[in-house]
């Protein structure tokens, strides 16, 4: 399931991108800061925003690639609505009792119309929801394995989450407190 979900959220998102032509508003922010970066540095990307994790992301994968700017941020989102589709699918399985159940879900996450929506924009947004939903699933194995592995992998996800957008600290600092008031 979790192989056929994935491959269907990459068709979805290519077919997004081959459909819509046209980069959203700040998909264009990320382009003109990626090029500024690219021609100034860090101190010229940080003019135009100053949160720019996704753009440097971008940056270097076009360099090491060698592929367009533009590309390079649509296979980015594309990647990561992947990672997203399979955390979900990897939440749901933790909490469904049967398989088929999660085959349900994995339809419904497929078809879900508001992450559908997002699939052919450049935004940094994606990534800052797969490793949250990251962080969510291994947390959700914390709390039933606790074991130093898992504790790390929640917190690691979350940071990687925290760098794509800086409201992630909120669930950074508060997901503790959840185990605490749990326990």
């Amino acid at each position: 399931i979790r192989l056929l979900t994935a491959i269907i959220s990459l068709f979805l998102s290519v077919a997004a991108y081959y459909f819509d032509d046209i980069i959203n508003s700040d998909g264009v922010m990320y382009m003109e800061m990626v090029q500024a970066y690219m021609q100034g540095g860090l101190a010229a990307m940080a003019d135009i925003y100053d949160w720019g994790f996704f753009t440097l992301l971008v940056a270097w994968l076009s360099d090491l690639f060698s592929s367009p700017v533009e590309f390079t941020a649509n296979a980015l989102n594309s990647v990561l609505f992947v990672v997203f589709t399979d955390a979900l699918l990897l939440i749901s399985r933790q909490l469904l009792p049967n398989i088929r159940q999660v085959a349900i879900a994995a339809v419904l996450i497929l078809a879900f119309y508001t992450i559908n929506d997002y699939r052919d924009f450049i935004i940094r947004d994606i990534g800052y929801w797969a490793f949250t939903a990251v962080a969510f699933y291994h947390f959700i194995r914390y709390q039933s394995q606790n074991s130093n592995f898992t504790a790390l992998s929640w917190q690691s996800a979350m940071l990687v989450a925290v760098l794509f957008r800086i409201e992630g600290i909120v669930l950074l600092a508060l997901v503790p407190l959840f185990s605490f008031y749990r326990q």
